[in-house]
């Protein structure tokens, strides 16, 4: 009887989680990300760049590096875990590049793998709509809406209340019944 050695020809499997402050692709300062493979043979290197706005920064065992499109590769069969931010814990807004990939000890390669990721550190604005008013007034027939004003990042809720009533999510235009004088609260985020 023959023993015969198996050769490998399947690169890693690399992949990217993130949690902490996250939004689909919008991220904050402390958001944590994780790089994360596994081989069918066992040993592996993950290798990944960054890529970020003018001055920014991630954070990485313990020292801080430019995110400008250096290639990095972590310890054998270990995850990365990463910021994005500088030493003051903060991140310049904009669009942030993530590009990882896996490789054996018998140097099969995956294919790499790109993430994009907003910071925005802006509050969104926040206007309320009349379909129609005559000055301040309303009739309970006018509906009510709202106008986001985010510049480059959209809004991800805008709550409402009026009078003393509890704080909802505006999901449509709504009306006020009643007559007298009424305050709407709202904001956004």
């Amino acid at each position: 009887m023959e023993n015969f050695d198996v050769i490998d020809f399947n690169p890693p499997k690399s992949w990217l989680v993130y949690e902490i402050n996250t939004y689909k692709n919008y991220v904050s300062s402390f958001t944590e990300f994780s790089i994360f493979a596994e081989d069918e043979e066992g040993e592996y290197n993950i290798h990944f760049l960054i890529n970020g706005p003018e001055k920014s920064k991630f954070y990485l065992y313990g020292k801080y590096y430019h995110c400008n499109g250096t290639g990095y590769t972590g310890n054998r069969n270990m995850p990365v875990s990463f910021q994005l931010r500088d030493e003051k814990g903060h991140a310049p807004e904009g669009i942030y590049t993530v590009e990882f990939w896996a490789e054996d000890a018998l140097g099969n390669v995956e294919e790499k793998n790109i993430k994009e990721f907003i910071i925005d550190t802006k509050s969104p604005g926040t206007e309320i709509e009349f379909n129609n008013k005559f000055g301040e007034f309303i009739s309970p027939f006018i509906e009510i809406s709202f106008k986001y004003i985010d510049g480059d990042f959209g809004v991800k809720n805008t709550l409402y209340k009026i009078d003393d009533e509890a704080w909802k999510y505006f999901l449509r235009p709504f009306k006020i019944g009643g007559e007298g004088k009424h305050t709407i609260c709202y904001y956004s985020y």
